[in-house]
């Protein structure tokens, strides 16, 4: 795209659209999160995410990138957050600060790993791809996650609750607290956030 002499501003405009999608895409994702569900805000963040990125590789040119980058980059944010947020509501309080650190690792190590990528992927088309494949992997994975407990509980969906909690009971090895308690626990649940 010849990004040298009076076209080089583009090269870092393409960072500042980044960080314009960050902020807007934060500004979008908690309003919607707590519209219709972490779930499937998360989904919806992840196909905008990797469809508009693979596509940003055929980019005619570098304002149709530009444009791309803001919208995947308010994706990215909306998936970083919706996940975020539904394994702080699935922790329990005591574990709640480690997992919060471990879940901001893999972004690390990948930026970290970022500069080898580009060191052995020098094409730039190749190179975006490179880094938005992992997103396919990603929505493989997406049928295991579940929505929030805590969101539907405050949505009045309290038997579906009761079906995240029990799955997350199995798999953990543990027994649920007898119905009476766990409903009681529930509606404690929820007029601790009503009150707020």
């Amino acid at each position: 795209w010849d990004l040298v002499c009076e076209r080089r501003f583009l090269y870092s405009t393409v960072t500042a659209t980044s960080q314009l999608g960050f902020l807007l895409g934060a500004l979008v994702t908690g309003y919607l999160m707590d519209q219709y569900g972490r779930r499937p805000v998360s989904l919806g963040s992840l196909v905008t995410t990797m469809v508009l990125g693979l596509l940003g590789c055929f980019s005619p040119n570098i304002y149709a990138f530009i444009a791309l980058r803001l919208v995947v980059s308010m994706g990215d944010l909306g998936l970083y957050c919706t996940n975020f947020i539904i394994m702080v509501e699935l922790c329990s309080s005591s574990t709640r600060s480690t997992f919060s650190v471990l879940f901001a690792v893999p972004w690390a190590v990948g930026y970290m790993m970022l500069p080898g990528v580009a060191y052995l992927v020098r094409d730039w088309q190749w190179l975006n791809t490179a880094l938005f494949l992992p997103y396919i992997v990603k929505l493989l994975d997406f049928w295991l996650l579940p929505e929030s407990p805590r969101w539907l509980i405050i949505h009045n969906r309290d038997l579906e609750a009761v079906e995240v909690l029990t799955q997350a009971a199995k798999v953990n090895k543990k027994t649920l607290p007898p119905r009476h308690a766990l409903m009681d626990a529930i509606s404690s649940i929820r007029d601790q956030v009503t009150r707020i």
